[in-house]
């Protein structure tokens, strides 16, 4: 018989809990079976352990222990001191003029109170935070099925962005602007599915980038125009207007201006920093007049990072240049040693986190390539073989 379940059932050892009990110790008031005695013993060895047969074992009260005194017990207590008292202790001038009182009548005492606390807390603590613990439950139960829908929601907005993602520029309070495969540029929240706003360029054609000033105005480029535009309210103003030079790509710089990645004619390529409609300065040669950047029609993508050095993702050299606030050369990564099976590197897009590091995704090999500001390789991240620094 389960001993837990039944009240009929024989009295077991405090100890291994199994066996039948045989002995009894007057010392500690346990209940033993034979076997377990040595090991009950051996626990305190000081404490002079009185073992007996469970049938001979004593039904006089077991005093505390006297905490000033060896081998003493405590059959009184100090309400004064709030301590438990034995005969040599009521002896001295310790507890002189203390009220006291008798040790099992201060046990009963809150015995009754503890009986009286357990009432209370079956009958009226106990079942209140049983309903809470249930709203806490069904609470939990709501919140991850809403979590569920929002994560669904995300994945459905991610896969029609994607399907639509020609360019993107986050905006305040979880927003986004997206520029369509045609003239229309669009302002979604990632909590509706419908545009808050659409607005289309002015000459109908479709952005070649768009990204957000830190004024929050809409930049959008026009490289078929050659154009920069800006819209603030809806309203579409023309800020710069290209002859000889196409915008392919933009990010906004820290002190407010605009990077921007060119392409002339002879498809040779260029960065150009700018401040309102001024051109400010133009990157385009090493010390030595080699050129930074692979000429032909390849995409190239932008990134200011922590220490103002220009970063860019050169799609057709391979390789993410990068460049300080001068323009002078600082390193050329050109992808991580390949593993059997890897593609060649091969940069299509680029940003920055808040560490300094520049984190540029890799279309060949499906990953994203982790690489800190002095243009060594940190990790990489996605795809089908995980890379690690050698």
């Amino acid at each position: 018989m389960d001993p837990s379940t039944s009240a009929q059932d024989v009295t077991r050892c405090d100890i291994c809990e199994t066996a039948i009990v045989q002995m009894h110790c007057d010392t500690c008031l346990a209940n033993l079976c034979k076997a377990c005695v040595g090991d009950h013993i051996s626990t305190d060895e000081n404490r002079g352990h009185k073992v007996v047969n469970f049938q001979s074992r004593r039904t006089t009260p077991m005093y505390p222990d006297c905490a000033f005194h060896v081998q003493e017990q405590c059959e009184m207590y100090c309400r004064h001191c709030d301590v438990s008292v034995c005969p040599t202790c009521l002896a001295s001038d310790r507890h002189l003029g203390h009220k006291l009182s008798k040790f099992l009548h201060v046990l009963s005492k809150k015995k009754d109170l503890i009986r009286k606390e357990q009432i209370k807390f079956n009958e009226t603590i106990y079942p209140s935070y049983q309903d809470f613990a249930t709203d806490v439950q069904n609470r939990m139960s709501q919140l991850k099925k809403e979590c569920g829908d929002l994560l669904i929601s995300i994945a459905n907005h991610g896969e029609y962005w994607h399907s639509s993602l020609q360019n993107i520029a986050f905006y305040r309070n979880s927003r986004v602007w997206i520029s369509k495969k045609n003239s229309t540029i669009k302002l979604y929240s990632i909590n509706q599915e419908s545009p808050l706003v659409t607005i289309r360029t002015a000459s109908g054609n479709m952005p070649a980038d768009i990204a957000v000033s830190r004024n929050d105005e809409l930049i959008y480029f026009d490289d078929k125009d050659k154009t920069v535009n800006t819209i603030k309210n809806a309203d579409i103003m023309e800020v710069i207007r290209f002859r000889n030079w196409k915008p392919r790509r933009v990010c906004c710089a820290s002190s407010g201006e605009l990077l921007i990645i060119m392409e002339n004619d002879e498809k040779q390529s260029k960065v150009a920093r700018y401040s309102g409609s001024t051109e400010k300065q133009s990157i385009q040669s090493d010390n030595k007049g080699n050129a930074l950047f692979s000429s032909g029609d390849f995409d190239k993508y932008i990134c200011e990072n922590r220490n103002l050095d220009i970063c860019v993702a050169d799609r057709g050299a391979k390789a993410v240049v990068v460049v300080n606030q001068a323009g002078k050369l600082r390193f050329k990564y050109k992808g991580h040693t390949p593993k059997p099976r890897m593609r060649p590197f091969c940069p299509t897009g680029i940003t920055k986190d808040s560490q300094g590091n520049v984190l540029t995704s890799d279309e060949n090999n499906n990953c994203i390539h982790i690489i800190n500001e002095d243009g060594h390789f940190s990790k990489a991240f996605g795809g089908l073989e995980a890379c690690k620094p050698n």
